[in-house]
């Protein structure tokens, strides 16, 4: 039961950084493409490198992407805030059935959950809630990229991190779209 708990919390999180070439979660690994950059500051130098400019060169407005996908009793939606491919902001609602997830009550989740309430308590960047209800417990995580240190995000249960990305600075929108999509998650904007 623990393990099915875990699973929420994993999925929860859900992408956080895709770089170069093999990404590697926790317990798997799957080959993928991105941006990265070498530094903070190349964020604001390198919008041409993160196309956040039109082919007018018109500044790119704020855009939001939204997946979805039910999963072991669990339902995820995943909302990107970002410009052109740069993700500012990843905010994920998680639904869990306690009896669809094998768990038999608040108390059992609250329980099994407590590390990883606490891995997620001091991150910069990163607010992560979860609310445990009579017979469904809903965990909400939002990561701001404009405050969050990648690589201590990168460390929570439920990241994707490419091996040889230690600099990657950014979150890449298009490599995170093909990423979800590949997961069997819905794009529904």
């Amino acid at each position: 039961m623990k393990k099915g708990i875990l699973s929420l919390a994993t999925l929860g999180l859900g992408i956080l950084m895709i770089g170069c070439s093999n990404v590697k979660t926790n317990n798997t690994s799957a080959t993928k493409n991105s941006v990265k950059t070498e530094n903070k500051a190349d964020i604001q130098e390198s919008s041409s490198i993160i196309n956040t400019e039109s082919s007018d060169d018109e500044p790119v407005a704020l855009k939001t992407a939204t997946f979805e996908i039910e999963q072991n009793g669990v339902n995820i939606q995943m909302v990107y805030s970002y410009m052109g491919d740069l993700v500012l902001k990843q905010t994920t609602t998680s639904i869990g059935n306690y009896a669809a997830m094998g768990i038999d009550s608040k108390e059992q989740a609250q329980e099994a959950l407590a590390s990883v309430v606490e891995q997620f308590s001091n991150v910069k960047g990163v607010t992560h809630t979860i609310d445990y209800q009579e017979d469904q417990l809903i965990e909400n995580t939002e990561v701001d990229y404009s405050k969050a240190d990648l690589q201590e995000v990168a460390k929570l249960t439920g990241s994707i991190v490419d091996e040889g990305s230690e600099n990657a600075k950014f979150v890449s929108m298009s490599q995170s779209e093909k990423l979800l999509l590949d997961s069997g998650y819905t794009k529904v904007d």
